[in-house]
């Protein structure tokens, strides 16, 4: 929020809250931060859970080779004509 502001935790074994408001998680539980700022005073209650394991990815298949181009057959020579009988 700012620096100006003052935080406080209820229990600081389950977080902590910096001076600039970075609010950091320690272990599972609840507790209420108060934040003073200007007169004002706000408590939020603050839960800390255990993250879900990720999923683990599926694995990328590698893309299949393109198959190369089949070499052009050579053209036939052309065969000589025949001579004509005369």
């Amino acid at each position: 929020m700012s620096d100006k502001a003052a935080y406080t935790v209820a229990n600081k074994n389950i977080v902590t809250v910096s001076d600039k408001g970075l609010v950091t998680a320690k272990k599972e539980g609840t507790t209420t931060i108060t934040v003073k700022y200007r007169g004002n005073e706000v408590m939020v209650r603050v839960t800390v859970t255990k993250p879900k394991p990720a999923k683990p990815e599926k694995p990328v298949k590698p893309e299949k080779p393109e198959k190369p181009e089949k070499p052009e057959k050579p053209e036939k020579p052309e065969k000589p004509e025949k001579p004509t009988k005369k």
